[in-house]
């Protein structure tokens, strides 16, 4: 049945997109930040007296950030300034491409899958 297959994924669509927005907007606004320095995480370079340099291991380890430290900066920042709301934006666009993309794919599979069979039973 096309209504009732429809509408489940309309409904599996709607849930999934709800569920993984909060996902997206984090996504969207790591890749927005400025990338971290590129000095191997916070290392400091330090020049000797005869040119070449050295990484101070010290330094390091009290620059270096927690893994996902920029991850929960973020989501705190954005829960802190925006509410849980924030994390939400583009459910509305995100949700009407993903039907629109899901019903276009549906129609074209359904018709593709008739035309299939007409064209085995006329043979």
């Amino acid at each position: 049945n096309p209504i009732l297959n429809a509408t489940a994924g309309v409904a599996a669509t709607t849930i999934t997109t709800i569920i993984y927005n909060p996902v997206n907007v984090i996504r969207t606004r790591l890749q927005s930040l400025p990338a971290p320095s590129s000095n191997g995480g916070g290392m400091h370079n330090n020049k000797n007296p005869n040119g070449s340099t050295s990484t101070s291991a010290a330094a390091s380890d009290h620059h270096r950030a927690a893994p996902g430290g920029r991850v929960v900066g973020l989501c705190k920042d954005l829960l802190h300034k925006e509410g849980i709301r924030g994390f939400f934006k583009g459910t509305t666009l995100n949700l009407s491409v993903a039907v629109f993309d899901g019903v276009l794919f549906s129609t074209v599979y359904e018709l593709g899958k008739l035309s299939s069979d007409k064209g085995l039973i006329g043979a």
